[in-house]
């Protein structure tokens, strides 16, 4: 509770907001992000998938997809600047 309590100071929501609209949020984030990602280039999304949700190096993923890691670095590069421009950067 107090970590919910702390990130919604940290966001500037009210402390009043209800847990249910906090993860009706959540829930509209994961959605949006999912459409992202799978708008990506089919490599693209592979490499952006195995950096950020299976935690591989850069060596790693250049292994797994028969790649070099400088091809691997600019697709992460690609990645990151598309779902920004699609999601917002936060900010």
């Amino acid at each position: 509770q107090r970590l919910v309590t702390a990130r919604r100071e940290e966001w500037g929501m009210s402390q009043f907001a209800s847990d249910a609209g906090v993860l009706a949020d959540v829930d509209e984030m994961i959605e949006k992000m999912q459409r992202a990602v799978s708008a990506l280039p089919k490599r693209v999304r592979r490499t952006i998938i195995l950096r950020l949700q299976w935690h591989l190096t850069n060596a790693e993923i250049a292994e797994v997809m028969g790649i070099g890691v400088k091809t691997v670095e600019r697709n992460i590069t690609r990645g990151l600047k598309a779902l920004r421009r699609t999601l917002g950067d936060g900010g």
